[in-house]
């Protein structure tokens, strides 16, 4: 399943935290970012990219124009994603619209690190993987996770590092409690359908996460994966 030949490292041009909300991967990914740049280390992150600390329309533009730039070299990784996205059979379309919108911003992201940025590391708090699940939270149907796996090696997984974020799911409420915006989608309903629900996207993160194991490329015999702790520690120390 793996793109490139067993013994080919291709090199690492993209940072992806993932792990369920309230994990803290935004802020460790600023928290990265700094350091790296002050270690010398040329930076370019989806936060910057997209202007995440901006109002919703610019953001929205700013993907728009992104999507745009690449739909001719990237046109053939758009329609295999969307064909792929409407498989799961989205609770509606709304849902269809989101995240075959923000799948297609993160397949372009990841075109102009290859290709504009090659002297840049990329760091993203919600790159293909983090897609994926989010394809798979609002999803009715789950096909096989092997039939990501072309689409993700051609958009750039084989030259991502993956940092899994794990943090106890109590503390990952809290965190969005405190924060009192940005609610996801988990907590609705009642408090026993919410904790199912987090119990559920816990357990897919989990899966997806093992499962991009046997597919991405080993240094050392290891996948490029780490796993990071979060609970209660500083984005620092994490």
């Amino acid at each position: 399943m793996r793109a490139e030949g067993a013994d080919f490292i291709p090199p690492i041009r993209a940072i992806e935290l993932v792990g369920i909300p309230g994990t803290g991967k935004s802020t460790i990914a600023q928290k990265l970012e700094t350091i790296l740049e002050q270690a010398g280390v040329p930076t370019r992150s989806k936060f910057s990219a997209f202007a995440d600390q901006r109002h919703f329309f610019y953001r929205q533009q700013k993907r728009l124009r992104l999507v745009l730039r690449y739909a001719l070299s990237c046109g053939s990784l758009y329609r295999s994603s969307y064909d792929l996205i409407a498989q799961t059979q989205q609770r509606s379309t709304l849902d269809l619209a989101i995240v075959v919108s923000n799948f297609w911003s993160v397949v372009a992201l990841m075109a102009e690190a290859r290709t504009q940025q090659r002297d840049h590391a990329l760091i993203v708090d919600q790159g293909l993987l983090q897609a994926v699940w989010s394809v798979q939270l609002s999803s009715l149907r789950q096909p096989a996770l092997n039939s990501w796996a072309p689409l993700l090696l051609a958009s750039g997984l084989a030259e991502t590092l993956v940092a899994y974020v794990q943090t106890d799911i109590a503390v990952c409420r809290g965190r969005l409690s405190a924060r009192n915006r940005n609610r996801t989608r988990l907590d609705l309903g009642t408090s026993d359908e919410q904790l199912l629900k987090w119990q559920l996207a816990s357990q897919q993160m989990n899966e997806l996460v093992d499962w991009a194991q046997t597919i991405m490329p080993r240094s050392a015999g290891q996948p490029n994966i780490v796993r990071v702790a979060n609970d209660e520690g500083a984005p620092e120390a994490a």
